[in-house]
């Protein structure tokens, strides 16, 4: 059995409270991306684990400094939601692969108020057999 290895970071975005921000940036072991743009009343920020946070790349799920590990699940995207302006859409990316047995991506976008969509590339099986009109049993799959 392989370990899955991976990448993730997000759009750019502003937040409501920059220091409130980074404090919750350094709580959850996060690094910020340097802009490539800022706009000229918002400061923008993106985000990304850092690739010593875990084996796996991918964005935190358990918080390892809490007391109580059968609750230290966390949802990091509920939790920045809190954070960013009213009118800024987040989206969160993850990639990654298990050797070449599995490739995975998800990708979740949210605002402010928690609302959020996600998108995950197996969807992409269930939308090829509607497209094509076959079983989406009858696709072979990306992966051994």
């Amino acid at each position: 059995m392989a370990n899955w290895y991976g990448s993730a970071r997000s759009n750019y975005f502003s937040v409501k409270d920059e220091s409130a921000f980074r404090a919750w940036v350094a709580k959850r072991g996060l690094e910020i991306l340097t802009p490539r743009e800022t706009s000229p009343d918002k400061k923008l920020f993106a985000i990304t684990p850092p690739s010593e946070l875990s084996d796996s790349g991918g964005w935190p799920t358990v918080d390892f400094d809490c007391d109580d590990l059968d609750n230290a699940e966390i949802d990091i995207a509920s939790e920045l939601a809190l954070l960013v302006e009213d009118d800024q859409i987040v989206v969160l990316t993850e990639t990654g692969s298990e050797k070449l047995c599995y490739l995975t991506g998800t990708a979740v976008a949210f605002n402010s108020s928690g609302k959020a969509v996600n998108l995950s590339l197996s969807a992409i099986y269930e939308l090829a057999a509607k497209e094509f009109n076959v079983p989406e049993g009858g696709i072979s799959r990306c992966e051994y």
